[in-house]
């Protein structure tokens, strides 16, 4: 079965590296190679190329996740997909500090608690290639709350996978000018004390362009809500990673091991319908091991 996307797109060339459960990943050519996702067809192919990137090539699939490596600043970066360019995770991040030229990913393998990803880095220190392997749990929300605004829709259930099963929003009651109307709490236990960096994602959306989403996470050292990402919220779902490589620990509550998170939506620009909606699909939390 042909998997070159059609002439009309102009791919000159296209290559196929993994397939999993009637999925295939390889690179597709556009004037530049770019990692590709297909479901058996040339017409259903998905662009996993982040923007901004030079070149990307996804070399395994497994399930829901694929992974290869991404051209960005002159660096190859091993990376991990979860289906879509919005979920691309830069792997490289989580490297230690000797791991400063390229790497890339070449397999993958899930059992349904843990993720492996497997691959190679360019060890400055010993200026040499060395093999890697990511371990990584996901750990799901154990409980939310809406601080502020109505829940129109959705429940706890809503945010655990992206299933276009949301959890919707409007705005409710502020007590002070610039306070967010909409701000989503969840609480979660850590799978370490001390973990080797923490990424937390949130797949969203909202009913308008002017919605800003923020991103707090609860710093236990200072006891109070830290700010992790600020950006506009698009219309159709997309995925934010806010990755935490430096002193990851504040986010963690010693003994107890707690986390809890705030995402908020704000307008900064007019609605021009009204009421609007934040609209959330799935939240959760990733704990990359230590490569070895």
């Amino acid at each position: 079965m042909l998997l070159k996307p059609l002439p009309a797109i102009r791919a000159t060339s296209s290559r196929a590296y993994g397939t999993y459960g009637g999925q295939q990943v390889g690179e597709a050519n556009f004037g530049g190679k770019r990692a590709i996702l297909w479901a058996g067809s040339a017409t259903s192919w998905v662009d996993l190329h982040p923007t901004g990137a030079t070149s990307s090539a996804a070399n395994a699939i497994h399930s829901e996740q694929q992974v290869g490596s991404v051209n960005s600043g002159g660096v190859g970066r091993a990376s991990l997909w979860r289906g879509t360019e919005a979920s691309w995770v830069d792997l490289s991040a989580f490297l230690s500090a000797g791991f400063t030229g390229s790497s890339e990913a070449r397999g993958v393998w899930e059992d349904g608690q843990l993720t492996y990803v497997v691959g190679w880095g360019f060890n400055v220190t010993n200026s040499r290639n060395e093999a890697l392997m990511w371990v990584s749990r996901a750990v799901e929300p154990a409980s939310y709350t809406p601080v502020r605004g109505i829940v129109t829709g959705g429940n706890l259930g809503s945010l655990l996978d992206s299933d276009d099963n949301r959890l919707v929003i409007r705005p409710g009651i502020v007590f002070a000018t610039g306070e967010p109307p909409v701000q989503i709490r969840v609480d979660a236990t850590a799978t370490a004390a001390f973990p080797n960096g923490i990424a937390f994602s949130v797949e969203s959306s909202a009913t308008f362009g002017n919605a800003q989403q923020k991103i707090w996470l609860w710093n236990y050292v200072i006891g109070d809500y830290e700010v992790v990402d600020t950006r506009l919220a698009k219309l159709t779902d997309d995925v934010t990673h806010v990755i935490v490589r430096t002193n990851s620990s504040r986010f963690i509550q010693p003994g107890t091991l707690a986390m809890r998170a705030l995402v908020s939506y704000r307008a900064i620009g007019p609605a021009f319908a009204y009421p609007w909606s934040a609209r959330v699909d799935k939240v959760w939390w990733t704990f990359p091991g230590p490569p070895e």
